[in-house]
């Protein structure tokens, strides 16, 4: 299903990132992972930047600016699923339609419900594409 999306998962956990990756490469996904925020902003402002980002929003980063704002500026821009702890998502409300937050509690279906549906949001006519080529109905 996700063969034709890139995904780029920034964790500061290597035991998550590793998690996500393996989950989002059995679905098809092409995955790539950053460790802090200097490789996360390097990739997703590099030649081939990813379709999507999951990102911990406590990611090590020295930057200048907040990485999210830095990640925000990219034109076009990228959906993000910030994967977080609830306190911090409920303090953040519910994304702005580029974003979309979900807690970071081990369940790997509904952090990969969250990036279907941004990617069906997102980009539309690719991901009806996809479906059609598997044929799964949408």
């Amino acid at each position: 299903m996700g063969r034709h999306f890139r995904i780029l998962v920034a964790d500061r956990n290597p035991n998550v990132r590793e998690l996500i990756q393996r989950e989002l490469a059995m679905e098809g996904f092409e995955v790539e992972a950053a460790r802090n925020g200097e490789e996360a902003a390097r990739l997703v402002h590099g030649n081939s930047p990813p379709d999507l980002l999951i990102l911990d929003p406590d990611l090590p980063y020295s930057g200048e600016v907040a990485l999210l704002e830095k990640i925000q500026a990219r034109r076009p821009p990228i959906p993000i699923v910030i994967h977080t702890f609830l306190a911090e998502s409920s303090e953040r409300g519910a994304g702005d339609g580029i974003q979309t937050y979900i807690e970071k509690n081990g369940n790997m279906d509904l952090l990969k419900d969250a990036v279907r549906e941004m990617l069906a949001r997102f980009y539309p006519e690719r991901f009806s594409s996809v479906g059609e080529d598997a044929g799964e109905d949408l």
